[in-house]
């Protein structure tokens, strides 16, 4: 297993880790609005692992681009976890000029 491949396994598991953690507090700890909240939940995850590949099959790399999105795709899966609101529409935007610089190096 090489080293990449070793830290997306990480990354996976803590979100994977985090996420039982969260869903088994939302489920035992709130009240009648436990389906909505696993809803949201579950579709925060999933776009943050989805963030996640999408950026690392990209070949995103720090120093891409510039100013606080400069990140490798490790943070970019990390913080749309926890800062989902601002992350993902963010990773969105930048999404094109990801792609179109990782077309130059392939």
């Amino acid at each position: 297993m090489n080293k990449e491949t070793l830290k997306i396994s990480c990354t996976f598991m803590f979100i994977l880790v985090f996420g039982l953690g969260y869903l088994v507090k939302t489920l035992l700890y709130t009240d009648d609005d436990v389906p909505s909240s696993t809803i949201i939940f579950l579709m925060i995850i999933t776009t943050s692992e989805w963030v996640l590949i999408d950026a690392h099959r990209m070949g995103v790399k720090k120093g891409w681009t510039t100013g606080i999105f400069n990140m490798s795709p490790i943070w970019w899966g990390i913080l749309c976890l926890y800062i989902w609101i601002i992350i993902f529409p963010a990773y969105l935007i930048k999404r094109p000029l990801f792609k179109s610089i990782s077309q130059k190096y392939r």
